[in-house]
């Protein structure tokens, strides 16, 4: 197994790349970004499209707006990959024997439907080991995924409608984890990684070159409100806290060497400098582009947001 592709192999299906560019989406509460990449032979990608849609006025669905974005941008001729965030996905740490492939995936069915609210039928189910594979090993330890399948349903269904056909979906989590190993390689250490948004936020843990952990940041979003920004990094750096430590319990880890900041968030002054010297980890802005050659045009828009685009440009590049 290809350690670094586990970070993007928890739903997808296999697929089969023909087009040469590929468009990934991250889909928000209140935007949706886009990011097309265009590949030439024995060449590196190209950033050719980046941009936002602001769907904080659609109060139905986003389905006319975005079709007018993707007409607009000529964006409907790539191969299309998105990444959805959704209050019925649930990640949990499995420990179980080892055993069959096909087996594997029922048990690893059974002790999610512990974890999810409803039938387990109801779901997607898959997982992502994360030790080493071993002949001698008698355990696996696994991360357990599980989602609506309706949830997945629903969003195909408005994606088509707006005239995008999607040949991936996962879930935001994994889309962030896998922005962050090319520019930053876990293989010998902890990376967490935080998507400061609108209305919600979230953390996630990779270390080794897989995926680990995630965890929604309770009450935390960008602040509007003098009194919100006043109070707004003592109570980030409280719940990163409080996530490093269950963290550090449940997988005996010591230490996580370093925080990447991602999401609209990421841009709040000074707040680098305040998880570094709080928490005392070295915390810096996740630029996702940090490898790709930009056209011209696109310069303004990479240099004052790259950090919104981790998991659109993420699902730009599965085809890696």
């Amino acid at each position: 197994m290809d350690n670094k592709r586990d970070l993007k192999s928890m739903f997808k299906p296999k697929l089969s790349f023909k087009k040469k560019t590929f468009l990934g989406l991250d889909l928000g509460s209140n935007l949706i970004k886009a990011v097309r990449l265009s590949y030439k032979e024995g060449d590196k990608s190209h950033l050719d499209f980046c941009g936002v849609l602001d769907i904080s006025g659609s109060k139905e669905s986003f389905v006319e707006p975005l079709k007018k974005f993707i007409t607009e941008n000529r964006l409907d001729s790539a191969q299309s990959c998105v990444c959805i965030d959704d209050s019925s996905l649930k990640i949990r740490k499995l420990e179980l024997p080892k055993m069959p492939e096909a087996d594997l995936k029922e048990a690893v069915k059974w002790k999610m439907r512990d974890v999810v609210e409803g039938p387990i039928e109801e779901f997607i189910v898959r997982s992502s080991s994360v030790t080493p594979e071993s002949d001698n090993a008698k355990q696996v330890d696994l991360v357990g995924y599980a989602i609506r399948k309706e949830t997945v349903k629903k969003v195909l269904s408005e994606l088509e409608k707006a005239g995008i056909k999607i040949d991936l979906v996962e879930p935001s989590v994994v889309s962030l984890a896998a922005a962050v190993e090319p520019i930053y390689p876990s293989d010998n250490e902890w990376v967490a990684t935080l998507d400061l948004g609108a209305t919600k936020s979230l953390m996630i843990i990779t270390g080794h070159t897989r995926f680990y952990f995630s965890r929604p940041l309770s009450g935390i979003k960008i602040p509007k409100t003098d009194e919100e920004k006043a109070s707004f990094n003592q109570r980030l750096a409280a719940e990163i806290q409080n996530t490093i430590d269950t963290f550090s319990i449940t997988f005996h880890v010591d230490k996580i060497n370093r925080i990447l900041l991602s999401g609209g968030g990421a841009q709040i002054p000074g707040l680098c400098d305040y998880l570094s010297k709080n928490l005392a980890i070295p915390t810096d802005i996740l630029n996702a582009f940090k490898n790709i050659e930009i056209e011209s045009g696109q310069e303004e828009t990479v240099n004052k947001d790259a950090c919104v685009f981790s998991q659109a440009l993420s699902l730009a590049q599965v085809s890696l």
